[in-house]
């Protein structure tokens, strides 16, 4: 059965133009925060084993093997002047359980291949799922106002198996009604695979604090059902990062996604974060922060939350109230009768490509 693709899709959404230094270096140069020097790592130099000799400060995070969101990736994170390697275990919002660093070097020697550059839509833009019985009616009745909520918009259809198995065009969906998103009452946090995993049941998990919110919370792991990563991680996104902040074992729900597909950024996403993200105050709209994966030594500038963080225009992230105009036109850019995704794929990668070939002549002369 032929399955539809595309290029990783987050919850992204800003500026197109990228993100610069302040036109007064001096400024940018003054605010670059030297962070718990006592607490920085230095990698080893060992072949195959991420980039070596290189300084990394407290929470900055290096993927050793694969990328963010893959199942299997192995990450290293400076905690604390010790570098910590976790295993990503493929979904959104859980901690990943920590691991010998090794690993990732014998996953190398064993040639193990992780492939992350594309995301699977839902096949005829339908959704598929199946809810837990042991949900009790407040809770059911609260799903089913998030469904309702994304179903209003008239791009994507979100069936349960029966109906699902009632559909006359039922053989092309959700492969053949057999792959579905399984909304489950377990967990510790509220998570979701992202996109079509095509292999049965995908989990969903639903404990009951992801309930005090309202239905918010559950359209924000549906969006990761269909295959949308947060907002944070946007290409250009305009939010600040906080590396310090991060809990342990949640790196990949910050990590940066340069190549993936992206609309406006948009601060009130549903797929924006509030923990360990702030937005800067206007004098340093400028300033290209370092994002997870950085240090001042690649020229950004370190966050502090006291010095660059506006803690009232910051209020606005963490939306779980409902869906805003850019997380709509993110969805119907994936899932649209237009399906619009190819061609802004297409056009960014253009874009991206052009742009690296003039930083290389740059360099070069």
């Amino acid at each position: 059965m032929m399955h539809t693709t595309i290029l990783l899709v987050l919850v992204l959404v800003a500026s197109v133009a990228p993100i610069t230094l302040a036109s007064d270096d001096s400024l940018a140069s003054h605010h670059r925060v030297v962070h718990r020097r006592t607490q920085d790592c230095h990698t080893p130099n060992i072949p195959g084993l991420g980039r070596p000799n290189r300084r990394m400060i407290h929470g900055q995070t290096e993927y050793l093997h694969g990328r963010s969101y893959d199942q299997g990736s192995i990450y290293r994170v400076c905690r604390d002047n010790r570098l910590v390697c976790y295993e990503d275990d493929g979904v959104a919002e859980t901690t990943d359980p920590e691991v010998d660093c090794a690993k990732a070097l014998a996953l190398r020697r064993l040639g193990v291949a992780i492939d992350p550059t594309e995301v699977r839509l839902w096949p005829q833009s339908a959704l598929c799922y199946a809810i837990d019985s042991s949900f009790n009616a407040i809770q059911v009745a609260v799903l089913h106002e998030g469904f309702d909520h994304i179903r209003a918009m008239g791009v994507v259809r979100i069936l349960s198996l029966n109906e699902c198995r009632a559909q006359p065009d039922s053989a092309l969906l959700c492969g053949g009604c057999r792959d579905y998103a399984y909304v489950e009452n377990a967990g510790e946090s509220c998570s979701a695979r992202v996109g079509y995993q095509g292999n049965g049941s995908q989990h969903l998990r639903m404990p009951p604090k992801c309930f005090n919110k309202g239905y918010g919370t559950f359209v924000h792991e549906l969006f990761h059902a269909f295959g949308v990563y947060h907002e944070q991680v946007h290409p250009h996104a305009k939010s600040i990062v906080l590396a310090d902040e991060i809990p342990h074992g949640h790196e990949k729900n910050y990590f940066p996604k340069p190549d993936s597909v992206y609309v406006d950024f948009d601060a009130m996403s549903i797929m924006h974060y509030h923990t360990a993200v702030c937005l800067p105050k206007p004098e340093f709209a400028s300033v290209r922060f370092c994002n997870l994966a950085e240090n001042q030594d690649d020229g950004c500038v370190e966050p502090s939350r006291t010095i660059h963080c506006d803690d009232v225009a910051s209020q606005v992230l963490g939306n779980r109230k409902a869906m805003t105009d850019v997380d709509k036109a993110t969805l119907t850019m994936m899932y649209g009768p237009k399906h619009d995704i190819y061609q802004l794929r297409e056009s960014q990668r253009r874009r991206r490509d052009a742009f690296d070939a003039d930083n290389t002549t740059r360099t070069q002369s």
